[in-house]
């Protein structure tokens, strides 16, 4: 079957596909790569873990019963 002439045609076809697809993969990641190669410093140089600041418990709320009280709407 891929002796006749619509096989070697479907055969080009394919690779045909095949290699404009590759050429697009390969676009997609040079786009990529210089992306990222240009925001890279940024990205370094920015802090991964943030501490928050500490927090008061409320005045009134006291105990672990009263905290889930209030967590669950039962006041």
């Amino acid at each position: 079957m891929m002796d006749s002439d619509k096989g070697r045609e479907v055969k080009a076809h394919y690779l045909s596909v095949a290699r404009r697809m590759r050429a697009y993969s390969s676009y997609l990641h040079k786009n990529w790569y210089e992306t990222v190669e240009s925001q890279l410093l940024t990205l370094l140089h920015r802090t991964l873990l943030v501490v928050p600041p500490p927090t008061r418990p409320a005045a009134n709320v006291t105990g672990t019963a009263a905290l889930t009280d209030v967590t669950l709407g039962q006041s």
